[in-house]
């Protein structure tokens, strides 16, 4: 078991890791650490549960309340209790209703901005309000209702419940129902007033604190993903590091000898010069790139590879782009005089290998045109499960082929993770390499209102049923060059080979490979229903086959030689789509010679 390390100045972490934390140092200093991690929600960003200061986003919206709240509070009591209360409510009723637009189309900024978590807020202001000259009403029933709505939200609600939004009136409410009901005499109130809640309670701020920094510089430190014990661990070292912050920090600034020797002057001083010093290492955490001086050659040869990427940004299409212009502004490198020979579709899979796919094109005077979307089967009429309303997959492929109509293409290129969308799951290598995120899924359109879930079978035979349907479709009416599925990592390949440098494990570098077997036992149901397809205008490029079983046998090769293949778990990069490219050349070479001739790459 590998315990987490400091991150400051010596931190033995990857440029990246340390560029977001010195951001996310200036952020917390500011109160503004919500919006940071609203505006990084980008796709390639590192995963949220690697961020230190993640959970620092809720103190962030807290002050911001307590520095908003008062000024609001000051301009309505001018008008009266009962006015200022009715102001109160109606901007409650507005914020929760803003959160429950703001789940179906903006879902980063519905959950970290404080517009949308307002309310929430709010909620217990207006408890405030109707407890003014009013002794607290005893009410056994009504608490324990609050009690167990508030148990219901713990062990029911997970990573697909959309929050903020009505669903959060559940836990919500259960709180306002204790405050309001929960008097000294009632069972709820007995039961919270156990010694071991109210313990814990003493250093549940201080707990809240520990928790994210232990558990993200684990993940950082470990060169696989911490396992259940060792996260259970700890949790459970987190109890004692409050309790020691609560006695030796908490409670002397608050209460003891030390705050009360501070003057109001000195206790701002000490903020201020602390905050700067806080804000001045993160500004030069930021403009240093991470600081990738603090690791050796070799470390910082393996780290620039994580920027290994497609340079053209704007045609990787996000939620809330516009997807419906074509073509988009700076994407047409490899158009000639607006004719374009070839289209690339699909989601990020497609992004990461067209550009060097389309260096090799544009050298066979070949035209091109590339925009993916993230996250985005590269076929009509699916939709993704779990998303905003605004995640319009099937309309970006309507789009694009509409354009590829207009435009006289003949070739369609189509790369998409065909079997994440269709098994739900993300990729474990069984080596201890886990794709971090939530499952991501696709069902087909008209199933919008069954709610099938990631592992429902019926799903699953539908979905891939439609694979081979829809491919053939294209098939009537263009040349389709499809790229099977790209072997996954699992890993952060270039991280990992910066972590094995930093723990002395340089000798394994080399040789970052994950089995063979394990994809084969993944993606095996979505190859097999591809090479079933029948078709005189599909192409195929086998990924696998230039990736797996060629360095070493049973093995798919990540990083070997000094080159890594992926700039992250499952994209490839400039080496991995280069590998590509020549065979990809040669399939469209061959749909523009001959349409008639079928090929098992």
């Amino acid at each position: 078991m590998s315990l987490p390390v400091s991150p400051l100045p010596g931190c033995g972490c990857p440029p990246q890791h340390y560029k977001d934390f010195s951001q996310s140092v200036v952020a917390v200093s500011v109160f503004a650490s919500n919006i940071l991690f609203y505006r990084e929600g980008g796709y390639f960003d590192l995963a949220a549960n690697e961020k230190p200061l993640l959970h620092t986003w809720s103190l962030a919206v807290e002050e911001q309340y307590y520095l908003i709240f008062p000024i609001l509070l000051f301009i309505l009591w001018r008008y009266g209790h009962n006015r200022a209360f009715f102001g109160i409510t109606v901007i409650a009723l507005l914020s929760l209703a803003l959160s429950e637009w703001g789940w179906r189309t903006h879902p980063a900024a519905n959950f970290y901005l404080a517009p949308t978590r307002a309310w929430e807020f709010l909620a217990g202001s207006i408890v405030a309000f109707l407890h003014i000259n009013k002794p607290q009403q005893s009410g056994n029933f009504a608490a324990l209702l609050g009690f167990v709505l508030i148990l219901f939200s713990v062990f029911y609600f997970d990573e697909n419940t959309p929050f903020p939004s009505l669903y959060a009136m559940v836990p919500v409410g259960g709180a306002v129902l204790i405050l309001l009901y929960a008097t000294k005499g009632a069972w709820v109130a007995q039961l919270l007033s156990l010694r071991a809640f109210t313990a814990i309670g003493l250093i549940s701020y201080s707990a809240y604190l520990w928790h994210q920094p232990l558990f993200a510089f684990a993940r950082i430190h470990n060169l696989h993903q911490p396992g259940q014990w060792e996260m259970l661990f700890l949790a459970g070292l987190s109890l004692p590091l409050a309790y020691l912050s609560w006695r030796f920090v908490e409670q002397p600034f608050r209460k003891g000898n030390f705050a009360k020797s501070l003057s109001q002057g000195a206790i701002f001083t000490l903020a201020a010069t602390t905050g700067s010093a806080l804000i001045a290492f993160g500004i030069y955490g930021h403009l240093n790139n991470g600081v990738p001086q603090r690791l050796n050659d070799t470390a910082r040869y393996y780290a620039n590879f994580s920027q290994s990427r497609n340079p053209y940004e704007t045609c990787l299409l996000k939620i809330g782009d516009d997807y419906s212009t074509q073509p988009k502004t700076g994407c047409q490198e490899f158009t000639n005089s607006n004719k374009i020979d070839v289209m690339f579709i699909g989601d990020s899979h497609s992004h990461a290998i067209s550009y060097q796919a389309q260096l090799a094109l544009q050298k066979e005077n070949i035209s091109s045109y590339s925009v993916a979307y993230v996250g985005c089967i590269g076929l009509e009429g699916y939709f993704r499960a779990n998303t905003p309303d605004s995640y319009q997959c099937s309309k970006y492929n309507e789009h694009m082929l509409e354009y590829a109509r207009k435009t006289g293409v003949k070739t369609l290129v189509i790369t998409s993770r065909f079997t994440l969308y269709w098994n739900g799951a993300r990729f474990d290598n069984h080596e201890g390499g886990v794709e971090s995120g939530k499952g991501a899924y696709i069902d087909l359109l008209d199933y919008r209102d069954e709610n099938a879930g990631p592992l429902d079978q019926n799903r699953r035979d539908r979905v891939l049923q439609s694979y081979t349907k829809n491919i053939l479709k294209l098939a009537r009416e263009f040349n389709v060059v499809l790229l099977y599925p790209i072997p996954e990592a699992g890993w952060n390949v270039p991280e990992l080979a910066v972590k094995r440098i930093l723990v002395g494990h340089e000798q394994n570098v080399d040789n970052i490979t994950t089995s063979y077997q394990v994809f084969t036992q993944r993606n095996g149901p979505v190859i097999t229903a591809f090479d079933t397809i029948d078709s005189p205008n599909l192409f195929r490029v086998k990924p696998h086959e230039l990736l797996c079983n060629t360095f070493i046998k049973q093995r798919c090769i990540n990083l070997i030689d000094g080159i890594s293949y992926y700039f992250d778990d499952d994209h490839l990069s400039h080496a991995g789509a280069s590998l590509l490219a020549p065979y990809i050349l040669e399939q469209v070479q061959r749909a523009r010679a001959n349409g008639t001739v079928t090929s098992t790459q």
